[in-house]
This record gives structure tokens, sequence and C-alpha cells, in this order.
């Protein structure tokens, strides 16, 4: 078994990888899971509609007759209601959009490229060193074992702080820079111990031999573990986003609820009135 049996499933996920560094695409990503996979556009039109169905629909109102009491008409009361509803029929539409647009924003990954940026360049790295295999092959498993190795220490720690809302200078995970930097550094730190395995501890080099393309298997795996794991931080954020849909949804049902009420009590008015007349 060589590097290069892996060549294939490998390049496709730098493929997959170095499409998603650009923002353009993640946000495709993104848009995609929250409207068809996850139905969030679906979830805030059914909460606002909630709240449309409690308002008296325009015709009704319309039909409700002004009466006289102790020579005061109730018209001035039922143009109110009748502005009262307007007003909150266009709250609601335009918080609707509101929250249409923000369920984009807060579902972004900030650290979904920076880490698709550092597993490309991972990738590219250990395809090349596919290429001298065959003459340096202790070398070369020596050396992918151990970048595998750290590379998922970095991955694994990236999943874990890489959306802090306000990262420290060396863990800014939403950096491509960072992930470049990141990627330069492991791959010294690579060459370093495995120079000094070769000097000071030999007996380990018939490890690695033995033990690299299983390391590999797991590096493959991980890649695509990335957009499982960006799959469910996108889904545990728009789920936190449900919270405050329902918050908004709850005040305005609140507004409608006192509207209505005022409705009722003018459609009250109305019918005993024509009882009153037709007796």
């Amino acid at each position: 078994m060589a590097i290069n049996d892996f060549s294939a499933i490998i390049q496709l996920a730098a493929t997959l990888c170095i499409a998603f560094v650009t923002v353009e695409y993640v946000r495709s990503f993104i848009g995609v899971l929250c409207e068809r996979f996850f139905k969030f556009q679906d979830f805030i039109a059914k909460s606002f509609q909630e709240c449309r169905d409690i308002l008296t629909d325009r015709d009704t109102l319309e039909h409700i007759e002004p009466i006289v009491i102790e020579g005061k008409s109730t018209n001035p009361e039922i143009e109110e209601v009748k502005r009262q509803n307007e007003a909150l029929s266009k709250e609601i539409e335009e918080e609707e959009k509101r929250k249409n647009e923000e369920v984009k924003i807060s579902c972004q990954v900030r650290s979904m490229s920076s880490l698709c940026f550092f597993l490309f360049l991972m990738s590219v790295l250990i395809l090349l060193l596919g290429g001298v295999e065959k003459k340096y092959s202790d070398t070369s498993h020596s050396l992918v074992t151990i970048l595998i190795v750290l590379s998922i220490i970095y991955l694994v720690y990236g999943w874990c702080v890489g959306e802090n809302e306000y990262p420290k200078k060396f863990r800014d995970f939403s950096s491509l820079r960072h992930s470049f930097m990141g990627f330069v550094v492991i791959s010294l730190l690579s060459v370093i111990i495995t120079c000094a395995v070769f000097v000071w501890m030999p007996t380990l080099i018939s490890t690695f031999n033995y033990v690299w393309w299983f390391s590999l298997v797991v590096f493959v795996v991980f890649i695509y573990l990335n957009f499982i794991v960006f799959t469910f931080k996108i889904k545990n954020k728009a789920i936190a986003f449900k919270t405050k849909v329902n918050e908004s949804k709850t005040s305005l049902i609140g507004k409608c609820q006192e509207a209505e009420k005022k409705v009722e009590d003018l459609r009250g008015l109305s019918r005993l009135n024509a009882r009153l007349q037709s007796d």
C-alpha cells in the first residue's frame, strides 16, 4: 500500500476544501442548509402567521357598524382599531423579513473557510510526499504520520474555539492567515520531530511504517467529518436563533391580542345594537 493509493480520495477532499475557502461558497452552503434542510424559513413564516391569524381581517373591520352611546359615536374607535391593525400587519411583515435576513447572518460560521484552507494545504503536502515515497519510504511514512497527528489536533482545537466571538490573536480561526501559519508551523514541527526520531528513536520508524496508512485513513475521514461538524454548528446557531424568533413572535402576539380585544369589544357592541334594534 502506498500514499498514492489514496490520491483520488484526497484530491476530491482537497477540491471540496478549496471550494469552501471562498466566503460566497460558505454562505451558499449555509443558505441551502437553512432553507432546504433545516427549513428555518418555513419556521419563521409559520411563527409570524400565528400573529396574523389573531388579527381580524380588513373586510370584517369594514363591516363593524358605528353606534351612538350617550351621544358619542364609536366611529373614532373603529377607525383607530383599523389603523392599529394595519400598523400591526405592517410590523409583522417587516419583522418577518428582518428575521429572514438575520438568520443568514446568525448562522454564519467564522472558522469554516480557514479550516478548509488548512486541510487543503495539508492534503496537497501529503500528495507531494506520495511523489517521493518510493525513494524515501521511511521518511515519508514517518513524516505523514506526524503531520496527520498534529493536523488533527489543530483541527479539533479549531472546532472547539473557532467560533469564539472575540478570538485571541493566536487562535483566530476566522483568519486565513492563521490557518496558513498553522500549516507552516505544523509542517516545520513535523520535520523536526521526524529528524529527531531518526536520530534518537530509530526504533519508532518501524512503528510509523506500520501505522502510517491507518493515520492517512483517519485524516481522510476527518476531512469529510469537518463538513459534518460545521453542519451541526450551523444547526446549533440556527436553533439558538429560533429563540429570538419566538421572542419576537411572543411580543407581537401580545400586541395583536390587545388590539383584537378592542375589536371584539366594538363588534360586541355592534351586535348588541343590531339585536336591540331588531327587537
